[in-house]
């Protein structure tokens, strides 16, 4: 999932990895993850590939180009990966999180709420 693919569906995926799509359309939903184990070891390899003593965390807020009015999470920011202001996707908005029927309409349940991106990396 952290390749360079741009679209992450299996069949994107199985291109890049010389495997089918039938085979990742059946380990996907199939498959067990643990979720803290792998960001215990991403973190772990991180902080052994590049940590350094005095080193610092910049955490980039580019989020994927979305189009449409009821995909999750979307306002028209700058997106570094578009170049320009677009519409995309990295963190719930006030925008979205004082509509609460448009919550509704792209399935975000109430309890998710606004928080600012120091927040979030905090939170990471």
């Amino acid at each position: 999932m952290l390749g360079q693919v741009y679209r992450k569906n299996s069949w994107q995926l199985a291109e890049y990895t010389h495997a089918t799509p039938h085979s990742l359309q059946l380990l996907l939903p199939h498959s067990r993850w643990d979720t803290d184990g792998g960001r215990d070891d991403l973190q772990a390899y991180v902080a052994e590939q590049l940590g350094q003593a005095g080193g610092v965390l910049i955490l980039d807020g580019t989020g994927f180009v979305k189009k449409g009015t009821a995909s999750a999470r979307v306002q028209r920011p700058i997106s570094g990966t578009a170049g320009r202001q677009r519409s995309a996707r990295s963190s719930l908005p006030k925008s979205w999180t004082s509509d609460r029927d448009h919550c509704q309409v792209a399935r975000i349940p109430d309890e998710c709420a606004f928080a600012t991106k120091g927040d979030l990396a905090r939170d990471m």
